[in-house]
């Protein structure tokens, strides 16, 4: 969801406040309707925040992969050669927002831990979802949302 929420800034359109959403720019009235207004709001600030700065294919290609190469993250077998990595990679992105003269670019990016948090309360509002709407998953959300955040526990073998 980090990368997806990273990306988001690429289909969003600051003079109207919008998305680009199954081949439509929508507002965050439409994804309220889904019943979680306080987590769309976050959503779209960030995706307002992040495309104002305006980044590069490349700066974004980094980012993304900062975030996906992360140490912290819990289930890791290998920290240490994934903090390497993460280590060199970071020193890329710098060398990248040197090269093209944009170092003001990074104290203006969002804290991990905004993204984080937006990530956490994705998570529960698509498990709430699911326990009010059991099937509505299948026929409410685009096939690759399902696919990625909500996918069928009978198909995956998780069934009770």
């Amino acid at each position: 969801m980090e990368v997806v929420l990273l990306r988001m800034c690429r289909a969003f359109d600051a003079a109207s406040g919008t998305v680009l959403f199954e081949g439509k720019l929508a507002g965050p009235e439409l994804f309220r309707s889904l019943g979680c207004p306080e987590l769309v709001a976050s959503v779209f600030d960030f995706a307002r925040g992040l495309s104002a700065l305006r980044c590069s294919e490349s700066e974004l290609a980094l980012l993304s992969a900062l975030l996906l190469l992360n140490a912290g993250r819990p289930w890791l077998q290998d920290r240490p050669r994934v903090a390497r990595l993460q280590g060199q990679l970071d020193v890329a992105f710098r060398l990248l927002l040197r090269r093209t003269r944009r170092e003001a670019v990074s104290p203006q990016l969002p804290a991990p831990g905004r993204l984080r948090a937006l990530c956490s309360q994705h998570l529960e509002q698509v498990q709430a979802f699911r326990r009010l709407h059991p099937a509505g998953v299948s026929a409410a959300f685009p096939p690759l949302y399902r696919e990625l955040f909500a996918p069928d526990p009978v198909s995956r073998g998780l069934a009770a």
